[in-house]
């Protein structure tokens, strides 16, 4: 899980998240993650601060109690900083929904990306994604925040990693899709080069709705 990066020229902080929950996979299954991803979070240069462990409980099933903040959201990281920034700044009718959204509750999910105000549900997308929040919660914050507030999700994406990042979230929203072949797609280019235009987000298999955008 990246962590925010402080005003001095200390180095980028890293932590390790390690979960066990399946029957294929051993208690030293923990152990196993965190030392094979400290070599290269270590040759980033990154300083690793600590290891969240999540053993045999499902992140799918285990809400946390009322006014406790989500076990996998660590004081100090991004996801931290993120999750206290919204507590602090979102109105109540929407801040009400965010313990159980990020905790993975759909229907708290639903209710926070309809309830948040516009220029927030960039920042609850990013919140979701490093706090690991499950599907098929995750999977609804970043469908409705990209169908209605792309433009909110594309600015906060903008200072840690960018379109590349926005890529990480969407494949980890795991969406299904009926195509088992070969699927020609498009893109409205309008003023833009071929080159500039592969580099887009958004894509479509309608030629029609392609030309009518670009």
């Amino acid at each position: 899980m990246p962590l925010g990066r402080d005003n001095t020229a200390s180095p980028l902080r890293a932590a390790i998240y390690a979960r066990y929950s399946s029957d294929g996979q051993s208690n030293t299954s923990i152990e196993d993650q965190a030392r094979v991803r400290q070599k290269p979070i270590s040759s980033e240069g990154c300083q690793i601060v600590g290891v969240d462990e999540d053993r045999v409980l499902s992140a799918t099933s285990q809400l946390r109690p009322s006014g406790e903040k989500p076990r996998k959201i660590i004081n100090g990281t991004l996801a931290g900083d993120l999750y206290s920034k919204l507590e602090s700044m979102l109105p109540d009718y929407a801040s009400r929904h965010l313990e159980g959204a990020i905790s993975g509750d759909l229907s708290e999910a639903e209710d926070i990306c309809v309830a948040a105000p516009n220029e927030w549900r960039g920042m609850i997308a990013m919140a979701a994604y490093y706090a690991g929040t499950p599907n098929p919660a995750y999977q609804e914050i970043i469908r409705a925040v990209w169908n209605h507030d792309h433009a909110s999700l594309l600015s906060e994406a903008c200072g840690n990693g960018g379109t590349r990042l926005i890529r990480r979230m969407f494949i980890a929203a795991k969406f299904e899709h009926p195509f088992t072949g070969p699927v020609t797609i498009y893109r409205g280019t309008s003023g833009a080069s071929p080159k500039c235009a592969s580099k887009g987000l958004s894509w479509m298999i309608s030629r029609d709705v392609a030309c009518w955008f670009g």
